[in-house]
C-alpha cells in the first residue's frame, strides 16, 4: 500500500472510531503530516478503485466531496449511477458530473434508501 492509501486508511479508522464519517481538510492535513505526505489537498482525490486503500474496498466505502473543505466516507462503492434532482452521480472509477453542494443532501438521501 502507498502513503496516500495509508493516510486514507487512517482517516477512515478515525472517522469510524468517532462514528462520524464526515471529515475536513484540517484532519487530512494532520494525518498527511504524520505520514509525511506532501499534498493534503490531493489525498482525498482517488480517481478509481485501484487507488483505494484496502480498508475502503473491504468495507465498501468511497469518498464524497461535500465542498468547502469537507468530505464524507459513504456506502457503497458498488452502487449504480443515480440521477437525482437533475444531477448525475457516477461512482468510483468514473467522473462525478454536475454535482453541486446543494445536491449533496439529496444524493446522501438516496444512499440511505
Amino acid at each position: 500500500m502507498g502513503i496516500k492509501q495509508d493516510v486514507i486508511a487512517e482517516i477512515f479508522k478515525l472517522c469510524k472510531k468517532r462514528k462520524d464519517f464526515v471529515f475536513d481538510n484540517t484532519l487530512a492535513k494532520e494525518v498527511c503530516k504524520k505520514y509525511s505526505f506532501g499534498n493534503p489537498f490531493d489525498v482525498t482525490k482517488l480517481d478509481d478503485t485501484s487507488r483505494f486503500s484496502q480498508v475502503l474496498l473491504k468495507e465498501d466505502y468511497f469518498i464524497l466531496h461535500l465542498g468547502r473543505g469537507k468530505h464524507k466516507f459513504i456506502l457503497p462503492i458498488s452502487m449504480p449511477p443515480v440521477l437525482t434532482g437533475g444531477y448525475l452521480l457516477v461512482y468510483p472509477g468514473k467522473q462525478i458530473t454536475g454535482l453541486s453542494c446543494s445536491a449533496v443532501d439529496e444524493i446522501l438521501e438516496v444512499h440511505k434508501a
